[in-house]
């Protein structure tokens, strides 16, 4: 089963243009008008009322109540994030509905799962909001499946940006395998995600950026994935696959630079799901990141869920080969930098 995790309730965050309310319901009206709610094997889920301990799992106390004070006063976090009285409840909603959507695929109750949360996650660090995120949803994920027996987990984010946040909560900690497909920083916020931040101390190797040159399409993503994603899983062995799915590396997005197309997105969802089909029982959880344009956005979203749930035969040797050749140049060094740590590479 495929578990769409949603809440009418993701809507009454406030609008930060152009991460708005709108693109959800948007896509949730796309994706019940073509039918795919109904489906086979695809079920609807609210989130589950888990309390506001879990951003402890992650988050330190003092930032936890940074965001806390600033809802109450309607002051923006950290005098960048703006907020209103209800922000501190609609970001723990959207880190409930990851936790629910990791928890369902933890425990069996569904193959595989989807978050369509607001606001995104992936920017937040440990004591530090930004990028319109608050809370990390998919950190505080991924700790609360290690109480569930996933011990070894693999994070993939493939939102145009760098997704710092993700990476230095897990700098130092070889459990988690981090890895993010982006726009280059040296033209990109948030200006991190260079390949050689690899990880510290004992996450040394367990941190992987692969950044894009502008304009980076579907043969050069479906080509990272093959090339570095497949083996590093294959080799690493995880209990779980987690998706930061950020859509805004589509070529018609508001704030990407990069030219996916939809069908990128569909090629790299089976991809995903194939090899976590082969290496971890199928277990994947995706949590909704970036994407800026709704009606693209929502065409994304319905290839990408399709996928999921009925992938297609797509192997990382079946993918187009024709990447760029300063994506290839990138990868090369990024092998070289991995050697030490990954056979497969």
């Amino acid at each position: 089963m495929l578990a769409i995790v949603y809440d009418p309730a993701f809507l009454e965050h406030l609008d930060v243009y152009p991460e708005t309310g709108y693109r959800l319901e948007y896509s949730v009206s796309y994706l019940t008008e073509s039918g795919f709610l109904t489906k086979p094997n695809v079920k609807r889920v609210p989130p589950r009322s888990y309390g506001e301990s879990i951003l402890r799992r992650v988050h330190s106390a003092e930032h936890v109540e940074a965001v806390r004070e600033a809802s109450r006063w309607g002051a923006p976090v950290y005098e960048r994030l703006p907020t209103r009285g209800n922000t501190f409840l609609c970001a723990l909603r959207a880190v409930r509905g990851a936790v629910t959507a990791a928890s369902l695929v933890a425990s069996g109750e569904a193959r595989s799962s989807f978050a369509l949360i607001r606001p995104p996650g992936h920017h937040a660090e440990r004591e530090f909001s930004m990028g319109f995120c608050y809370f990390n949803n998919a950190a505080v994920a991924v700790r609360h499946v290690q109480k569930q027996r996933m011990r070894r987990v693999f994070v993939l984010d493939i939102d145009a940006h760098h997704g710092n946040g993700t990476q230095a909560i897990f700098c130092d900690d070889p459990s988690v395998l981090v890895m993010s497909i982006h726009m280059d920083p040296s033209y990109a916020f948030p200006g991190t995600g260079t390949i050689w931040e690899t990880g510290e101390g004992e996450g040394a190797g367990y941190n992987v950026n692969v950044p894009l040159p502008r304009g980076a399409g579907d043969d050069d993503l479906t080509w990272v994935l093959g090339e570095v994603f497949v083996p590093l899983a294959g080799e690493f062995k995880p209990d779980m696959i987690m998706v930061s799915a950020g859509f805004d590396g589509h070529k018609g997005d508001l704030l990407g630079e990069l030219s996916y197309s939809t069908k990128g997105f569909e090629e790299a969802a089976s991809l995903i799901t194939n090899t976590a089909a082969e290496v971890c029982g199928g277990r994947v959880a995706s949590f909704l990141e970036g994407g800026y344009d709704p009606p693209i956005l929502s065409a994304c979203l319905h290839g990408f869920l399709d996928a999921m749930r009925r992938p297609k035969a797509v192997r990382a040797s079946h993918v187009a080969r024709k990447p760029g050749d300063e994506v290839v140049e990138t990868v090369s060094k990024l092998k070289g930098l991995l050697a030490p740590y990954w056979g497969s590479l």
